[in-house]
């Protein structure tokens, strides 16, 4: 299932995920980002 593969990445060593740092800045900015442009557009209409 879903939950089980978010699990195995989850508990993967974070030698085989090298990325795993700037993908988590990544989506976190993401994130952030999102959250900015809903309150302008709220701000705009």
């Amino acid at each position: 299932s879903g939950a089980t593969h978010r699990g195995g990445w989850r508990n993967a060593p974070l030698s085989a995920r090298p990325g795993w740092k700037a993908l988590l800045v990544a989506r976190r900015a993401a994130e952030h980002g999102a959250t900015r442009v809903r309150a302008v557009y709220m701000d705009l209409f």
